[in-house]
This record gives C-alpha cells, sequence and structure tokens, in this order.
C-alpha cells in the first residue's frame, strides 16, 4: 500500500541526504548557520519565518560565501554579490532548500 510523504517527512528525509553531503551545514547559533562544503566557507542569518527581505521571499536574509578570501555570493537583503561560480550555486540551492520559505526546524 502506497501512502503519502508529508512536507515535514520530506524535508527531514531530504535533510538527512543533504546532511550527509554538508556534514558541516547544520551548525547553527542563535539564527546564523556556519560552514563549509566544496572549500568554500558559508555564513547566513536565518529568522524562525518568511520575510519579504529574504532571500525569494524566505527565511535568509543574510547570506556571504567566500573561498581564499574572495567573495563568491553576498546577500544582505538584496544580492550585493551573486553566486560566482557553479559550487556557490549549489551551496546556495542547498541551503534555502533546507531554510527555504517553506522548511521547518
Amino acid at each position: 500500500m502506497n501512502q503519502a510523504i508529508g512536507r515535514n517527512q520530506l524535508t527531514s528525509v531530504l535533510g538527512g541526504w543533504v546532511a550527509s553531503l554538508f556534514p558541516r551545514l547544520f551548525r547553527r547559533r542563535a539564527g546564523w548557520v556556519r560552514g563549509s562544503s566544496c572549500g568554500y566557507e558559508y555564513c547566513c542569518k536565518v529568522y524562525d519565518k518568511p520575510s519579504k527581505v529574504g532571500i525569494d521571499g524566505g527565511r535568509i536574509s543574510k547570506l556571504e560565501i567566500k573561498k581564499d578570501g574572495l567573495w563568491y555570493a553576498r546577500y544582505d537583503r538584496g544580492w550585493d554579490i551573486k553566486p560566482r561560480s557553479l559550487d556557490a550555486q549549489d551551496i546556495v540551492t542547498t541551503l534555502l532548500f533546507v531554510y527555504g520559505s517553506w522548511a521547518s526546524e
């Protein structure tokens, strides 16, 4: 018998998969998430509820991605530097999936 998977179950399953790919993704303290992936370091401010100043109206209002001291993406209530590499775009996409407008803690 097939059962529908709810959004929270899907987030939990996929979140576990994402965590295995980004082992340092889920270090969160006081609304800030810090981590690294593929040699890039990132930091983002995540709110409990979506915001009109968040990326795509979501919960991330600030985001910085750096590698070797260079900026690869920066968002501070608007894009200052859009992702400059495929790896940086993948990090943004993953963070939006995990902490986007509908994702729950």
